[in-house]
């Protein structure tokens, strides 16, 4: 056997052990009622304002017209088209989630939650409700039409006194037209007589004007107040430890706020659930505290009631655990999904738990955006704002079974529409938010979109006429190439595949083999980039580049502590993060007899590492634009292989060798083609 059929055969085993099943569907785990999520967390409003840290100190002082503008004008931006196109759909087809920590001051806070409802009530069922009644009237309409009438009336009455002036002259001229004055005109009359009478016609003509105008807007303010609002708007809100700075104990928060969302039509949940019949959702929500965050809770944060104690917030946790349970007895008992909403992260309440596959769980409070999506379950805390960040915006996710529309497509190339593509992002679990930058090259360069399909694999262009080719990199666009045939990329696009499965694979292979070992001893193992998860804080980065294992402690981003061996990174462990070994009667001997069993067989995880440097065991800040944290993030993208069999990079110098050698492809391809 040639050794051209060889590595043929070795490469069409390749593809076959990372191509993915292929389903119509998602896993269905999730109702088959699909529901649109938007969620949002941190925002911290009294960092995003001017003048807001005056508010930080001064709590009962009245809102400012300058600040109550600024509050607007977010929640104005907040309202993306896609929101906005979404607000109108019935029957909780979509869920808005806040995760807590709008702002510590309670004013302010109430004044954001007041003007997103109304903001959300007016694209959801106002608009709809005056084009039913033919009306054109501006957002919060109430306010807008008594204060044009008052105008329209002060302007009347000035009309009005100016006609009286002159009634000495006449009562006959008190309503007099521009036609009586030609007719007067005739006559031989003073001058000033006639400037007078002609800016009587003006006056009466203006005032006639008004007064219909005056009219009209009586009757649409009166239409306007006998629009009602939903009884029920699809917001849910839960509290974050900001919320609690202006009370003296949690119950007083509760109480306020309970009332306060009550009237704004919102569900608070605060260690309860609500079920969604019309969606077949349930949704348990609240701060959950933090019982097993040794290192962050309420004795060593301020932003929380004065009163708290931390055997109260253990108890806090305690009560939203129960609440959780009994959610999870409920969802397995009618089928329904359920969606997690709290405040702190799912590790602060629920320990080691393991969390559950029919629950989707969303959390904010540590500023350090992450997501899983895996087989083992589904976590959303991607999108808390925090202090920095001017980009105030939502997120959004499905719950539900996804269709993947492309399952029919035999192999080969075709043009797809945007909403397709969105389809699928969905269906791989892909969350991308929004796809305005492929719209904006489809809109406004007339480009093409296309989408390759080869042996279960995909990948994604948009063929720009005037500025070439660009890779769909979820909802973002790279450029790759100035060819614009489809056939080109189509040509390369199994080489090109195959040739990187060849040189990611033993990285991938040795990724995999340290997850299992990390999975073995009772921890996380989700691979993401160059980094392997232990637990929240605890990591281990393979390198691509010298294949060297690092084993580090990051209580945040860019924090870096590096261990020499895996023991000192447990010790670390029972020190840092206790609650990931909560489960463990003795988890200092356990895991010391599991490490030396895997010395024994010789583990990844516990070879002999590198000697560090001075500062091994010290704190290092860690650039994060110019280390193995960028590339890392760069791997994640060509991993998509891997985890969704979605080719992301192009190597255009490969794909021209590829597309200059007819008879090495054709070669390459036989296998590949069988």
């Amino acid at each position: 056997m040639n050794t051209l059929t060889e590595q043929n055969k070795m490469n069409k085993i390749l593809i076959k052990q990372y191509c993915l099943p292929q389903k119509q569907y998602s896993d269905g785990i999730h109702s088959t009622e699909r529901t649109k999520i938007y969620y949002i967390s941190d925002i911290h409003l009294l960092h995003h304002l001017k003048g807001g840290d005056l508010y930080l100190t001064q709590k009962n002082i009245s809102l400012t017209t300058k600040i109550k503008s600024q509050i607007n004008k977010i929640v104005k931006e907040i309202f993306t088209p896609e929101l906005i196109k979404e607000c109108p759909s019935k029957y909780y087809s979509h869920l808005i989630l806040f995760a807590g920590d709008i702002s510590s001051n309670t004013k302010i806070t109430e004044y954001f939650y007041k003007q997103f409802c109304l903001r959300y009530i007016y694209y959801s069922d106002y608009l709809q409700w005056k084009q039913d009644h033919q009306l054109l009237i501006n957002f919060n309409a109430k306010q807008y039409w008594l204060h044009k009438y008052k105008k329209l009336q002060d302007l009347y009455n000035k009309k009005v006194f100016e006609i009286k002036k002159w009634l000495n002259y006449s009562k006959r001229i008190l309503f007099f037209s521009k036609e009586k004055l030609k007719k007067y005109a005739k006559t031989d009359l003073p001058d000033f007589i006639e400037a007078k009478l002609s800016q009587i016609a003006t006056l009466s003509s203006q005032l006639k004007e008004h007064k219909n105008y005056k009219e009209y807007c009586f009757k649409a303010c009166h239409i306007s107040l006998a629009f009602k609002a939903p009884k029920q708007l699809p917001i849910i809100a839960i509290l974050g430890n900001h919320e609690l700075q202006d009370f003296s104990s949690v119950n007083d928060a509760l109480k306020h706020y309970y009332d306060f969302f009550t009237r704004q039509k919102m569900i608070f949940l605060n260690n309860n659930f609500c079920c969604v019949d019309t969606r077949k959702l349930i949704i348990v929500g609240g701060t959950a505290f933090a019982k097993f965050n040794e290192r962050f809770n309420v004795t060593t944060l301020i932003n929380t009631t004065p009163s708290m104690t931390r055997k109260n917030e253990i108890s806090e946790s305690e009560a939203f655990y129960s609440a959780y349970k009994e959610a999870c007895v409920l969802s397995e008992k009618q089928k329904f999904p359920v969606i997690v909403l709290t405040h702190y992260p799912t590790r602060d309440w629920l320990g080691n738990e393991k969390p559950k596959r029919n629950c989707t769980y969303f959390n904010g409070h540590t500023h350090q955006n992450s997501s899983v999506n895996n087989e083992n379950y589904t976590l959303y805390a991607d999108n808390q704002i925090g202090y920095c960040n001017k980009n105030i915006h939502f997120k959004s996710c499905y719950l539900g079974v996804c269709y993947n529309p492309f399952i029919d497509y035999k192999d080969g190339y075709f043009q797809i529409s945007v909403e397709q593509y969105k389809q699928f992002m969905e269906y791989s679990n892909e969350p991308i938010q929004g796809t305005g930058f492929i719209d904006f090259q489809i809109n406004t360069y007339k480009a093409n979109f296309y989408m390759i399909k080869q042996k279960g694999f995909y990948a994604f262009f948009v063929i720009n006429p005037q500025t070439g080719t660009k890779i769909c990199v979820g909802g973002k666009v790279k450029f790759v190439s100035n060819n614009q045939n489809i056939k080109y990329f189509y040509k390369a696009f199994l080489p090109m595949l195959t040739k990187y499965l060849k040189i990611l694979a033993p990285y991938r292979s040795v990724q995999e083999k340290i997850s299992e070992e990390v999975k073995s001893l009772g921890f996380d193992g989700n691979i993401h980039g160059c980094i392997i998860d232990i637990d929240f804080y605890h990591h281990i980065m393979l390198s691509p580049l010298d294949g060297t294992i690092t084993l580090y402690y990051a209580p945040f981003n860019g924090a870096v502590q590096k261990f020499d061996s895996m023991e000192q990174l447990i010790n670390n462990m029972l020190q840092e993060s206790p609650h990931s070994l909560q489960q463990l009667k003795n988890p200092s001997q356990y895991l010391h007899n599991k490490i030396e069993e895997m010395q024994y067989n010789n583990c990844l995880i516990t070879q002999e590492k590198k000697l560090m440097n001075e500062t091994s065991h010290k704190m290092v800040i860690v650039d994060r634009s110019n280390s193995l944290y960028k590339l890392s993030g760069e791997m994640n993208q060509y991993q998509r292989l891997f985890t969704k069999n979605i080719l992301r990079e192009w190597n255009d110098e490969w794909a021209k060798s590829f597309n200059e050698s007819p008879k090495k492809i054709a070669s390459t391809n036989n296998y590949l083609l069988s």
